[in-house]
């Protein structure tokens, strides 16, 4: 693909900027693992600390709850770029060997970028609101005067170490917006050009005319299809490793922190303002929630299309075992289902996303219920 045409651009350069890319430079390697980690691992203790010392007040851990979300998914994104940042570099290396668009004519091109360039903006978009959302926390002060810090957790007596906690909390939101750009972009938009490219192969098989063509000629574009469907087969299983322990941390605090939120919504007498922060809660765990299970689904359902696309093709008109050959181990392949899972026990796909928000409530029902 051309620089013109490389939509992971945007994600790249917050991967570099990270300091855990597979670019990044030494002295942001050292940045980000030797100042700004250790004090994300300050701010998540004061936020566990804090436990400690809530005097059953829903509401409290209803926050806290948002924090422990915001700060425990912001040590989970840098622990993915840190642990697996090989397996990122083995997976753009590979990308290099996807299909140009421009493959089967124009109008087709047309519709595969239309489809990278939606995400792309649904990406930008969620960045810019997360960008709005982070600054007016930590600028919330100004309106609120009980906020000290832009996040709830626990907080010293001393003023000069709460405005040591408040500018931590404020770097470690930044880097929070940083990360979403490097760690979610890039996941969304590699899913994506994993799903364009085996329309492209489903495509190509399309056009192998079995009977009406030469059987050398077929045999050969089958063995291209084969090969380019293993490559991304092997993209798809990087990428799953990548996000795996991710899925499973992120399915927790989802439903954990979705549950306190249904509870608080339903059981609780609440002021509208609270009312308001607990929708815009909910809304905002959808959308990110969403933004990993949908491609992933995106993606199984193109692989079922593609097995679906090889066993159409009229092998019975060849004579030649080779190509029958060829078509029976593309399909045992091609059948194999295509999913994206976390840590080997939970499926990530539409399906799924439902049951989460069913199961956060649920436990909100049955706490209402014990309450009652």
């Amino acid at each position: 693909m051309s620089s013109k045409e490389d939509f992971l651009h945007l994600s790249l350069q917050f991967l570099h900027g990270s300091g855990l890319g597979p670019t990044s430079s030494k002295f942001r390697k050292i940045v980000s693992l030797g100042v700004l980690l250790p004090i994300a691992l300050i701010v998540d203790f004061c936020v566990i600390y804090d436990y400690f010392h809530i005097q059953n007040d829903i509401l409290e851990i209803a926050e806290l709850m948002e924090s422990t979300s915001s700060f425990g998914q912001l040590l989970a994104r840098k622990f993915v770029l840190a642990t697996h940042v090989k397996i990122i570099r083995r997976m753009l290396q590979r990308r290099n060997q996807f299909w140009n668009y421009d493959a089967f004519g124009e109008n087709f091109a047309f519709y595969l970028r239309a489809k990278i360039i939606l995400a792309t903006r649904v990406i930008k978009v969620m960045w810019i609101l997360s960008t709005i959302l982070g600054t007016l926390l930590c600028f919330s002060f100004v309106v609120d005067d009980e906020k000290i810090v832009p996040l709830e957790s626990w907080k010293p007596d001393d003023k000069y170490l709460c405005f040591a906690l408040y500018i931590m909390q404020s770097l470690a939101i930044i880097e929070i917006l940083y990360l979403v750009g490097a760690v979610d972009a890039f996941y969304v938009l590699m899913c994506v050009e994993i799903e364009i490219q085996l329309k492209l192969v489903r495509k190509k098989i399309e056009f192998v005319r079995v009977g009406f063509k030469s059987g050398r000629w077929c045999l050969k574009e089958l063995i291209v299809c084969t090969k380019h469907h293993n490559l991304l087969l092997r993209v798809h299983g990087d990428l799953n490793q990548v996000f795996s322990e991710y899925f499973l941390l992120q399915n927790g605090l989802t439903v954990l922190a979705g549950s306190v939120q249904l509870y608080v919504l339903m059981y609780m007498t609440v002021t509208f303002q609270d009312m308001l922060k607990c929708v815009l809660y909910l809304s905002a765990l959808f959308f990110q929630v969403g933004m990993f299970f949908m491609p992933a689904s995106d993606i199984e359902e193109e692989a079922e299309k593609l097995a679906l696309e090889i066993y159409n093709v009229n092998w019975e008109l060849s004579g030649d075992g080779k190509i029958r050959k060829q078509l029976l181990f593309m399909l045992m392949r091609a059948q194999e289902p295509l999913r994206m899972m976390g840590g080997g026990m939970v499926y990530i796909n539409r399906s799924e996303y439902v049951v989460l928000f069913r199961l956060a409530f649920s436990i909100s029902t049955l706490l209402g219920g014990m309450n009652k």
